[in-house]
């Protein structure tokens, strides 16, 4: 079939050379909107079309995480430790305006690991939380607005319900229903909605408060009945009041927050005495040297 090999090369071009392709890709998405797709075929156009929502934004944003009002003025050192910050985050995150986060020091040397570290964490934990933030933002904006165009970094659930919780071997998750008046068309066999690890934000009252949870099960026969497992950790836990009537906003973010979890807990198990390859990552001796393997030299030869 035609347009199933064209998704096939523009999700190739979108993943490898996204900002290169960016024009042809949007000229090829835009031509298929003409002609006629199957669920599946037009599931995977709109997964398309968040991409190059995301490049287009990037771009037109300068990928400023470190950039303030001023971006010649460098972002001043944080208070407290790095690891005594959640992963999941908590509503303080999504209503913050802007995170002003200190760049990696390209040219010259790190002060020690735990400032090497401390620059990572937060720079990374920016980059998961970040389209979730802006997500959040564009919702409100269209709601607002009464706009029908779709947000560019998540996906949106109307009308869910958080239902009973069920104990499993690795903790307490909580069911979900969602109304699936808009959802029939989506095949949850090759769809990467809602997968294992998915980072959700549910809102009752138009965001003004919010919970976040990670998706805990994804079974395609529950799906098809717009049931998923989640699971609410930390702060997140205290903040449900178990009622089955409540209607949420289900907020679905881009970005993978399962990939995210595991650097980000790595990072918070590394110190100074747990970091190799120090002295060529931090360049803290002036000028990296790096000698040639010992199986080089002309001894050895």
């Amino acid at each position: 079939d035609l347009m199933c090999y064209l998704l096939s090369i523009i999700e190739k071009l979108v993943e490898h050379i996204p900002s290169a392709s960016f024009a042809i890709v949007n000229t090829l998405v835009s031509m298929m909107k003409v002609g006629k797709l199957d669920s599946t075929l037009k599931d995977r156009r709109e997964e398309i079309e968040m991409q190059i929502s995301k490049v287009q934004k990037e771009t037109r944003l300068g990928h400023g995480l470190c950039k303030g009002k001023d971006s010649h003025e460098p972002a001043p050192k944080p208070t407290g430790d790095f690891r005594k910050l959640a992963i999941v985050p908590d509503i303080r995150d999504m209503k913050r305006k802007h995170e002003n986060i200190r760049e990696n020091i390209v040219e010259g040397s790190y002060e020690s690991a735990e400032e090497y570290l401390d620059i990572q964490f937060r720079l990374l934990r920016e980059d998961l939380l970040r389209p979730l933030r802006d997500g959040i933002k564009e919702v409100l904006h269209l709601k607002a607005t009464n706009s029908r165009e779709k947000p560019q970094d998540v996906r949106v659930y109307e009308g869910v319900n958080i239902l009973e919780p069920y104990c499993t071997p690795k903790g307490i998750v909580h069911l979900v229903q969602m109304n699936m008046k808009k959802l029939k068309h989506i095949r949850w066999e090759t769809s990467k909605r809602l997968i294992f690890g998915s980072l959700l934000c549910f809102s009752k009252d138009n965001f003004e408060t919010m919970i976040f949870g990670t998706v805990e099960d994804r079974d395609i026969k529950d799906l098809s009945k717009g049931k998923i497992y989640v699971r609410f950790e930390g702060v997140n836990v205290q903040l449900m009041d178990n009622n089955p009537y409540d209607v949420f906003t289900m907020i679905e973010s881009e970005a993978y927050f399962e990939a995210y979890k595991h650097n980000l807990e790595g990072l918070k198990e590394m110190n100074e005495d747990r970091f190799p390859f120090k002295k060529y990552i931090l360049n803290s001796e002036g000028g990296i040297n790096v000698r040639p393997p010992r199986y080089l030299s002309n001894s050895l030869v």
